[in-house]
């Protein structure tokens, strides 16, 4: 299990980097990640802070593309009352949540309610996708422009379990 990220960071990722151990273990190692962080001066636990965790896109080795695995790192964390989560469209399409589709829409957000509940989502990070659905491959397009195309945004826009939640834009601005 490895964590890699600078001291002071605000952005951890979990992998099973060796692959030798069970995605299980994996997951149940992140405590020790999470009950340390964020910390204070002196190293103190900073009361009142939020951790949110972030879903992966699946490549490599690395932990959270699926709600499942995320649900079961808040589980298994004694922290588990300051963690949210934060959904990436492009992870989420590249680990195969067909959020392009309707009908993949709704099953994605049944399943995060089931596994996490809504409650727990405290952010998005809104991004197209080079790749397609299911390719487990990390590469973010601008909104409209990849293969989640406009209508996965209007959902976004027009979903309104996602009302009042904070977004943000990864992609680089253009010339354009």
């Amino acid at each position: 299990l490895s964590a890699v990220g600078e001291q002071g960071a605000s952005t951890w990722r979990i992998d099973n980097s060796a692959g030798d151990a069970p995605a299980w273990l994996s997951i149940g190692a992140t405590d020790g990640l999470l009950t340390g962080t964020p910390t204070g001066a002196g190293g103190s636990q900073v009361i009142g802070v939020t951790v949110l965790l972030e879903n992966t896109a699946g490549q490599g080795s690395a932990l959270g593309h699926r709600f499942a695995q995320l649900g079961a790192i808040v589980a298994r964390s004694s922290s588990a009352a300051r963690l949210g989560v934060c959904i990436d469209t492009q992870h989420a399409f590249a680990a195969g949540y067909d959020l392009a589709c309707a009908d993949g829409w709704e099953r994605s957000w049944e399943e995060f309610e089931r596994e996490l509940g809504l409650p727990r989502l405290r952010a998005l990070h809104l991004n197209d996708s080079k790749r397609p659905c299911g390719a487990r491959v990390d590469r973010h397009d601008h909104i409209g422009l990849g293969l989640l195309g406009a209508g996965a945004f209007v959902r976004v826009m027009n979903d309104p379990r996602l009302d009042g939640l904070p977004a943000s834009l990864e992609t680089e601005k253009t010339e354009e």
